[in-house]
């Protein structure tokens, strides 16, 4: 995600080009990096066996302070070093209300969502990368490469990430750029992690979870703002959501477990 942002910022605002082309450049520019660092887990994970876990996290702190170095020393904004450049008008997303910050990245990343979903569940491909992760055994047998299977994943993975860290520069107003303590980016991921277990790790899913995730993180600033409620009250209340929806499967683990 930060790479994916670090991308659209290099794209946005450096790089002039046409209108129309640019706003598609610079998205892809966020999602091929994220989708390229994705691989160095993936590697590690399908031709060594490294604990994705342990993995992405080294990853997360390598990508974080090399794009805070990039966003300092290459793509600062002349005299305020806090942000780096603007994207270009050319390079921004439609902003669909005047009284809100919200763009039209939010149809592209529905757009994407429904793609995977089509992807995952409409080739053949596809279902090889769900029997892979609902039954590792079953699909060994079946025939499925297992290192192609866990690359795929993590790319998929780093296409998504490198969205989001993109829309927070090209889709984000009013600065349409990207702060050098990466603050705009850097809680996004585990926000990511709780969406991915609201909706029950489903593409569809994910998005009527993301909006609800949305709805109380806005409606959070908002009670700060007019009734001084404390917005920390959200980001309680999302764990609460989160750990609610899990223990219904951890008492039928406990169960499975008392009964063997």
């Amino acid at each position: 995600m930060y790479l994916g942002a670090i991308g659209a910022t290099l794209v946005a605002g450096m790089i002039p080009l046409p209108a129309g082309v640019h706003l598609v450049a610079a998205t892809l520019a966020g999602m091929v990096a994220g989708a390229v660092w994705s691989l160095v887990p993936a590697v590690l994970k399908a031709w060594r066996g490294a604990h994705e876990v342990i993995s992405t996290i080294m990853c997360n702190w390598i990508a974080l302070h090399l794009s805070m170095y990039l966003a300092v020393n290459f793509l600062a904004e002349p005299g305020r070093a806090e942000r780096t450049v603007p994207a270009l008008p050319s390079a921004r997303y439609p902003v669909l209300s005047e009284e809100s910050t919200l763009t039209a990245v939010l149809f592209v990343a529905v757009a994407f969502a429904l793609s995977v979903y089509a992807y995952l569940w409409g080739t053949r491909a596809g279902y090889e990368l769900r029997l892979a992760g609902e039954n590792p055994e079953a699909a060994r047998y079946a025939g499925v490469r297992p290192g192609r299977v866990v690359t795929l994943s993590f790319v998929i993975g780093g296409l998504a990430a490198g969205l989001a860290g993109a829309s927070q520069v090209i889709g984000r107003p009013p600065a349409w750029s990207l702060y050098a303590t990466l603050g705009n980016v850097a809680t996004l991921g585990f926000d990511g992690i709780g969406v991915a277990l609201v909706g029950r790790n489903h593409p569809v899913g994910g998005i009527l979870a993301a909006l609800l995730f949305g709805a109380l993180a806005q409606g959070g600033r908002l009670m700060e703002y007019e009734v001084g409620v404390l917005s920390e009250l959200v980001r309680a209340l999302n764990g609460i959501i989160v750990f609610a929806l899990a223990v219904p499967a951890l008492w039928g683990l406990l169960r499975r477990r008392v009964a063997s």
